[in-house]
């Protein structure tokens, strides 16, 4: 059988949006008494959704402070999530394309957060199902994501790809048994990535080819 379904990764696969989550974090910890991280530093530690990103940041001695420091990020956020944060370069042009797949998000942003920024960037149509960290009893690195979309879709694993930027996404794809695709061009370095079946090195629609000779 062909490919079916394609999931795929939200931040640093579809979307840059590190300026703006880093922004968000850095409000949210200065009330705290913390200083501003970069957004090199953010990077490095974002891949399993904000709450561990925060427990990262916070450190022991003031993950007492963790909820009321995620309720101002998820505020601040909210607000100005798309301040900067854009679709990478060819993401339409590619979803367009891939019109007669099921396509689904599976993201380690919360579910909400997913689908409004989604929504906010015109990007909603192209997606059968948009799922977060909290969709499921477990997230990426866990494959239950991965296999509750093809449940719902109704794809077996030789029918299915996941397409993402970090090594959460790899080994969610490979642990559901699917084939999988790393974006170079995201948050992660390319040595990262080599357990992936297939690396796309600069723009999303170098995922095109891949696609016709899975198909």
């Amino acid at each position: 059988m062909g490919l079916k379904l394609i999931v795929f990764d939200l931040d640093g696969t579809l979307i840059d949006s590190v300026e703006d989550i880093a922004a968000s974090l850095n409000y949210a910890i200065a009330t705290v008494g913390l200083k501003a991280l970069s957004s090199s530093a953010v990077v490095s530690l974002v891949g399993e959704g904000v709450g561990k990103l925060a427990e990262r940041v916070l450190g022991s001695g003031l993950l007492h402070k963790k909820e009321s420091v995620l309720k101002t990020f998820f505020t601040h956020y909210e607000a100005h999530m798309l301040d900067k944060t854009r679709a990478y370069d060819t993401v339409v042009e590619t979803l367009t394309a891939l019109s007669s797949y099921n396509m689904v998000v599976v993201s380690n942003k919360t579910e909400a957060m997913s689908k409004l920024v989604i929504e906010r960037l015109n990007l909603s149509k192209h997606f059968k199902y948009v799922f977060g960290h909290d969709s499921f009893a477990k997230c990426k690195p866990s494959p239950m994501p991965i296999l509750k979309a093809m449940e719902l879709c109704g794809t077996s694993q030789t029918e299915t790809i996941v397409v993402g930027d970090s090594s959460f996404d790899i080994e969610a794809g490979k642990r559901a048994g699917t084939k999988t695709v790393a974006c170079a061009y995201g948050y992660r370095s390319i040595e990262t990535l080599t357990a992936a079946d297939y690396i796309i090195k600069e723009r999303l629609i170098e995922l095109l080819p891949i696609v016709k000779t899975l198909s």
